[in-house]
């Protein structure tokens, strides 16, 4: 296969590449950066709506950077979807491309925002939020561990604090159906979409539930 595809706008954008895309500053320095620069929205800052939005960032071998798409796992809103955006957009120059045969090259790389309220009535969704995150990671971890059920035990508990969580539903979903539950995995799968009204796996949810 080669190493690249060429995306609807004409970029040849690398999925094999020999060093990835880096912050030029370093891990900690683009943690600090959006854990500083990251604002919550003002209109919302009395709602506590916590959640993750993921960006697909594609850095250029020119170092300009675009967001080529976007998960609101928490169904946030989309003032939060522009305030990541936002975020990512401050980022251009900051980041150094990705090379393949000692050339710079575009390629994709994945950034995670965490949006939490700072306002002292917002500590418990805030704590619950956490709770879920932890719990989340626990499960990932049991599953490369191969214990799947373990797995779907931790992420089954977070989803009682936060049943919407679209990431958490994904894998759980996704661990059910490797064990060969479809019919549970559906159920986490049409829960996804009625919560996002898309889906971005929509043909293997087509395919598990037949519909």
């Amino acid at each position: 296969p080669m190493p690249y595809y060429i995306s609807e706008k004409g970029d040849t954008i690398y999925t094999a590449y020999d060093t990835e895309p880096t912050f030029k500053a370093g891990i900690d320095s683009l943690i600090s950066y959006v854990f500083n620069r990251l604002d919550y929205p003002a209109a919302w800052e009395d709602s506590c709506k916590t959640g993750v939005i993921e960006m697909a960032m594609l850095i250029r071998s020119n170092e300009s950077i675009e967001v080529i798409n976007t998960l609101d796992f928490n169904h946030l809103d989309l003032d939060f979807q522009w305030e990541a955006l936002r975020l990512a957009n401050k980022m251009n120059g900051m980041w150094k491309p990705a090379t393949f045969d000692g050339k710079a090259v575009s390629a994709t790389i994945p950034l995670r925002v965490v949006f939490k309220s700072d306002t002292p009535g917002c500590a418990s969704a805030n704590s619950i939020f956490d709770r879920c995150m932890i719990l989340a990671d626990e499960g990932s971890t049991l599953l490369n561990a191969e214990k799947p059920e373990e797995a779907i035990k931790k992420w089954s508990e977070a989803l009682t604090l936060q049943p919407d969580n679209c990431e958490l539903l994904y894998y759980r979903g996704t661990t059910l159906l490797n064990q060969n539950r479809k019919e549970d995995a559906c159920k986490d799968f049409t829960h996804i979409k009625s919560v996002m009204g898309i889906t971005w796996f929509e043909d293997l949810r087509r395919l598990v539930c037949g519909w």
